[in-house]
């Protein structure tokens, strides 16, 4: 009885939980090299680059109403932390606090961790110009990136 009731408990848990990726994305299709941020369910691929994803831009405070993402040490490769304000929510990811993902009343959310082993560059229509991104960070939360990209 013990073992079915912890099979089920399992099964919940794991439905509550999603997965989401955070991106750096530099944009070339302007006279002006435009960087952000983008959020994805999975690793993405070209299509869900050019179409499939709403960009997040890089702010210095996001605090209040302002939508997008400030992110210490993603320009110096030292990562320390993420703060994003968005249709997903207004979460900070820590370094100092093991990469946990908390909301506004300090309540943990999800957990995080650093991964730039994935990237991408993809021609944004209609120049073909490129977009290139990397990935910075992936959590597990019970947040998604369906909320942004929607």
């Amino acid at each position: 009885m013990k073992l079915s009731l912890s099979i089920v408990t399992a099964a919940f848990a794991s439905l509550a939980a999603a997965d989401f990726w955070i991106y750096s994305e530099q944009d070339f299709t302007s006279d002006i090299t435009s960087e952000h941020f983008k959020f994805y369910n999975s690793k993405p691929d070209c299509s869900d680059v050019t179409t499939g994803s709403i960009a997040q831009q890089r702010k210095d405070d996001v605090s209040g109403g302002k939508n997008g993402v400030r992110c210490e040490g993603c320009l110096d490769g030292d990562l320390r932390v993420i703060e994003f304000n968005n249709d997903m929510g207004h979460f900070t990811i820590y370094k100092d606090r093991n990469w946990e993902m908390v909301d506004l009343d300090d309540k943990v959310v999800g957990n995080c961790e650093p991964d730039d082993s994935h990237t991408y560059t993809c021609p944004i229509p209609p120049t073909g110009q490129p977009a290139q991104g990397g990935s910075i960070i992936f959590c597990t939360s019970e947040h998604n990136a369906d909320a942004i990209n929607s």
